[in-house]
């Protein structure tokens, strides 16, 4: 148990440290490991201790340690999302679940802050959900049959809902970041899991819409980004079937 701890631990930390390069770097199309992270007000480099994730921001108290200006918020969020859920991965799943997990799990969560902050879905992270899905599989050719499968609904829903926004809205809010999304989830989640994390993800979406529009008025033509929320049901999902393999059939029946 406690090399289980240590290789929990020392995983999450470099984990959580790839996920700040890539957030940071992909959007911007730069090197991930060849681009310092810094500051967003100074422009100041992150150097040493401070390039170790949550270390980092509990000696600086989320402040840059140059100019005194408070870090982004969104390397907080990493911390917090990503090393816990590693390290209670490894802990606690069997080895090939807990790495089919912790890739789909790390994608979702840079998914979801690149696109609330930049609205675009970089396809070298849906990649790696389609490599998790592929891990699911496990080189059996019934179950690759049915993970794919995912693709179908997928690409019909959203193929469907991109036409409506096409021809009567004139401005489509799902775009093919969108597309491509769902149909990596669809794989990996496969068809019934991705169509419970798709059905949730709408219904997020519309009470934000709604919420929102109590202050600034109702508007078709009103963007949000639906990445995020399809990114985090998924997660959630994913989570909840890593735990209960069975978890689609007891959906269905509504017994747990």
């Amino acid at each position: 148990m406690l090399i289980k701890v240590i290789l929990g631990i020392v995983a999450g930390l470099l984990i959580t440290r790839v996920l700040h390069q890539i957030i940071y770097a992909l959007p911007l199309n730069k090197a991930l490991f060849k681009t310092p992270l810094h500051c967003g007000k100074c422009q100041a480099a992150h150097a040493g201790i401070m390039k170790v994730p949550w270390l980092g921001t509990l000696l600086s108290v989320g402040r840059c340690t140059q100019c005194g200006g408070r870090g982004s918020k969104t390397y907080l969020l990493i911390d917090l999302l990503s090393a816990p859920v590693v390290l209670a991965a490894i802990l606690i799943l069997e080895p090939f679940v807990a790495l089919e997990m912790i890739l789909a799990y790390s994608a979702l969560v840079a998914i979801a802050l690149i696109d609330v902050e930049h609205w675009i879905i970089p396809n070298k992270l849906l990649f790696i959900v389609l490599v998790a899905g592929l891990l699911r599989a496990a080189g059996n050719w019934d179950q690759i049959l049915f993970q794919f499968s995912g693709v179908l609904p997928m690409l019909l829903l959203f193929g469907f809902i991109i036409l409506i926004q096409i021809f009567y809205v004139k401005k489509p809010g799902l775009g093919m970041g969108d597309l491509k999304l769902a149909m990596a989830l669809g794989i990996w989640l496969g068809p019934l899991l991705s169509m419970y994390a798709v059905f949730f993800a709408t219904l997020f979406t519309l009470l934000l819409w709604v919420v929102q529009g109590i202050g600034s008025g109702y508007k078709l033509q009103r963007a949000i980004q639906f990445g995020p929320f399809i990114a985090i049901t998924a997660m959630l999902f994913g989570i909840g079937r890593a735990f209960d393999p069975q978890i689609a059939t007891h959906l269905l029946s509504m017994r747990f």
